[in-house]
């Protein structure tokens, strides 16, 4: 065994020396420079075409940057655009002359965007203070199965418009401010220009619903908000501007409904039952060709009938 090993050991020594001598004759060889010197001639002759090509790269670079500089203005300003033109549309909302459907599936489109983007922004507050969802008053039932964890977002919304549209009081809703309140940009200074109108007793009495007591005492450590609105006041902040924005197309959506002859009907659909696709709107938009394999988990945002015409409800889906 150590014979074996001595013997192993021998031949390791001689094939390194083999090729310690077979190294120092190449070395040694006249012609070795020449390759070693055409070696480092190619890779330099390929350094080159490759910061060759990488000022071509710049340059191109350069030339498509005033471009994609122009691109990016253009598309800012067409979203300011956009935003401003959302924003403005409400001043072309006017009843001197009579309410009609067209006008009315307008104000549902838009209420229910801001519906939807009032219950974004309270997610991103829930984000921030730590508020679990799944403990509070939203409307996130258990046996819903969400194909995502961030569909739950939609119960929130449910939540809200469920509460801005539903349980109002008769004599909180009516077109008397109604060309008054859209006339303003921004629905703050609307509900600033008259106080206790009636939009302005609608959204009281809807932020104290809308938003309970252990939401508001999470996000600011305090019941503020809610103090000064008991007391017939309208703070003057972010969250409660933002809740405002979303409380004038509810509060006109319901107006109109109410104007219209005949009467906007509103519908919900029950948790459980078969999509339908003639009055029914899947949230967030899927594949219904199939409409059997579906259930409704929950309505999103209530459809109307108004005559023959019906406006679908937004409801969320689950497979049977």
């Amino acid at each position: 065994m150590i014979a074996d090993e001595r013997f192993g050991s021998a031949l390791e020594e001689a094939a390194e020396l083999k090729d310690l001598y077979v190294n120092v004759n190449e070395w040694s060889s006249p012609r070795y420079p020449c390759r070693i010197s055409s070696r480092i001639q190619e890779h330099q002759k390929l350094v080159m075409e490759l910061q060759s090509d990488i000022c071509k790269k710049d340059s191109q670079i350069g030339w498509l940057r005033p471009e994609l500089d122009e691109l990016e203005r253009k598309n800012m300003e067409l979203e300011d655009k956009i935003g401003r033109s959302a924003l403005c549309r409400g001043g072309s909302f006017t009843v001197r002359g009579g309410v009609s459907t067209e006008m009315f599936m307008d104000l549902y489109d838009l209420s229910a965007k801001c519906i939807h983007d009032f219950a974004k922004f309270v997610i991103s507050w829930t984000k921030v203070s730590g508020w679990n969802l799944g403990q509070s008053t939203f409307p996130i039932d258990s046996h819903v199965i969400y194909e995502r964890k961030a569909d739950k977002k939609y119960a929130v919304e449910a939540y809200f418009a469920c509460v801005m549209l539903m349980g109002d009081r008769e004599e909180y809703i009516s077109l008397d401010s109604f060309d008054c309140i859209m006339s303003f940009r921004d629905p703050f200074d609307a509900l600033m220009s008259d106080p206790d109108s009636n939009f302005g007793r609608y959204c009281r009495a809807k932020y104290l619903v809308a938003v309970p007591h252990s939401m508001e005492d999470s996000f600011f450590g305090n019941l503020d908000h809610r103090a000064f609105v008991e007391s017939g006041g309208h703070p003057r902040t972010q969250f409660y501007q933002k809740f405002v924005e979303m409380a004038r197309y509810a509060w006109t959506l319901l107006a109109v409904a109410r104007s219209l002859n005949p009467r906007a009907e509103m519908f919900y659909v029950k948790s459980g039952d078969q999509f339908r696709k003639e009055h029914m709107e899947s949230t967030p938009a899927k594949m219904t060709t199939e409409e059997e394999k579906f259930s409704v988990g929950f309505t999103v945002m209530p459809g109307f009938k108004v005559g023959c015409t019906v406006v679908r409800c937004k409801v969320y889906t689950m497979d049977f």
